[in-house]
């Protein structure tokens, strides 16, 4: 049998005969003393045990019991050379794997398959509760179809995603097939419609236990602290003032009393990530990345700051165009939703998407279609039949339409500050219109050089000289009393002729 014991049991049985052990003997001894032992390992147990190890080997076995030191070793081994030494990350058989090594300099590092013709792949797994689940029309409840079960843990965090979007947790069932939510300003939530969609509940998080004097919070074991706005303590949750940059004392915005060694929690929640590439151009308490995250509602790819870190431009290349057949430098939305960096000429499509709120809109800048012979400027949406289009100058900037080659001007149109009146084109069967929109008032065409000055109104009485200005026509309808006439102001006073 073997026999186990303490280092304190160790110490106390060890002598002079023990030293002389000959293990190749042991089989011969019936009786486990240390006199005439039968055992050929002893294991010293206790928190800080140390010892040396620099004779210690371990056979790699797949089927060790888990956690244990021989099966953590199955999967990785090590090879190369002293001058190029390699890791590698075996296969769950141990016949093949993926081999990380030095590509040539202490700064490249290389992951390659160590089969033959086989490509190589990089996974990162975050550890979210994740599922199905379904919600229905008025209410805030979400129901659990798979996945992970509810945790009575979440109540009150932040941090519960339906639908990509982000609830605080309410209350949950006992048997944690469900639970309800509220906005996260505490806010009544009623779903708009019936719908089954994912689920996270998404933290970083950490624990561990802590002393605690008044507001002083010092660490003692476990994670530690993260800068959090709220630190739950031996149960009891309070807000967080500040916390040390090695994350081992916290400061509490009020007392928490007197405390030893009592259980710490903090949650918070880094830009939504469940998985993340994170490059770093400045580190510490200033911060300049770029990263490439797994969020519950997408995909991003963005620059993060932090401290007196600044946002620079990011750039993203195709190559350079060098003649026709090559890349071209434009950014393109193709019709399969790809998006491309140069490519193939005169097939981009350019997609620019409206809010989320309101008309589903979107600006599409496509290639020559049915009917036209030049590239298309339109307004599209999955949702609305009718989309506007609106172009929009800064301030009193004009809008010009151009053509021959941008030489000419074929159309422009002026912005007045404060104007209450536009005109508007409208196309007609057998008719085209032009009418006064906003505000009431008239239609005035003027030429240049003060040339003909005209317009056509529709009123309910007749006019006065404030509505046609002095040297002014118009053609006025009176709808109460169902004529038509023509003024003019003639030096100040209206003269009119009535047509039959």
């Amino acid at each position: 049998m073997r026999f186990r014991t303490t280092l304190a049991a160790f110490l106390t049985l060890l002598s002079s005969h023990a030293l002389a052990y000959d293990a190749t003997k042991a089989s011969r001894y019936a009786s486990p003393d240390m006199y005439r032992p039968n055992v050929d390992r002893i294991i010293l147990n206790g928190p800080g045990s140390t010892g040396d190890v620099s004779g210690m080997s371990v056979t790699p076995n797949a089927s060790a019991p888990a956690q244990s030191l021989s099966r953590m070793l199955y999967a990785p081994t090590f090879g190369g050379t002293a001058a190029a030494p390699t890791f590698k990350i075996l296969d769950p058989t141990g016949a093949a794997g993926s081999t990380f090594a030095s590509d040539g300099h202490a700064n490249w590092n290389r992951l390659q398959s160590g089969i033959t013709y086989n490509p190589v792949e990089l996974v990162l797994y975050g550890s979210p509760a994740q599922g199905q689940a379904s919600v229905t029309a008025g209410g805030n409840t979400v129901t659990r179809i798979d996945g992970n079960f509810y945790d009575p843990a979440w109540v009150g965090q932040p941090y519960f995603y339906f639908a990509g979007t982000n609830y605080k947790v309410a209350s949950v069932a006992a048997d944690g097939g469900s639970l309800t939510v509220t906005n996260l300003d505490g806010s009544a939530v009623s779903f708009p419609a019936n719908q089954t969609e994912l689920i996270n509940y998404l933290v970083t998080s950490a624990t561990g236990t802590a002393n605690v004097s008044g507001t002083a919070v010092t660490w003692v074991s476990g994670q530690l602290f993260l800068k959090v706005p709220t630190v739950k303590l031996n149960g009891t949750v309070y807000n967080v003032a500040s916390v040390t940059s090695d994350g081992r004392s916290m400061t509490l915005a009020t007392s928490a009393g007197t405390q030893s060694n009592v259980s710490f929690a903090c949650y918070g929640n880094i830009n939504n990530q469940i998985s993340t590439i994170r490059v770093q151009k400045l580190w510490g308490a200033s911060e300049e990345n770029l990263t490439l995250a797994a969020t519950p509602n997408g995909f991003f790819i963005n620059t993060l700051v932090a401290g007196v870190g600044k946002h620079r431009k990011l750039t993203i290349g195709s190559g350079a165009y060098t003649a026709p057949g090559g890349l071209r430098a434009q950014l393109g939305l193709q019709p399969n939703g790809d998006l491309t960096l140069g490519g193939d000429y005169g097939l981009d499509v350019l997609r620019v998407l409206g809010p989320s709120s309101g008309t589903e809109s979107r600006w599409v800048m496509a290639a020559p279609s049915t009917g036209t012979s030049g590239p298309v400027l339109a307004s599209q949406s999955d949702i609305d039949a009718n989309v506007p289009v609106t172009l929009q100058a800064q301030g009193s900037g004009a809008l010009q339409v151009k053509g021959y080659n941008g030489a000419t001007t074929i159309m422009q149109g002026n912005s007045v500050a404060g104007a209450t009146s536009f005109p508007t084109l409208s196309n007609g069967v057998g008719q085209a219109l032009v009418t006064a929109g906003g505000a009431n008032g008239p239609v005035v065409l003027i030429g240049k050089n003060a040339g003909i000055q005209n317009n056509f109104y529709i009123s309910a009485s007749d006019p006065t000289t404030s509505d046609i200005p002095n040297a002014f026509c118009a053609d006025w309808y009176n709808s109460t009393a169902n004529t038509m006439k023509r003024y003019c102001n003639v030096a100040n006073a209206l003269r009119a002729i009535t047509y039959q």
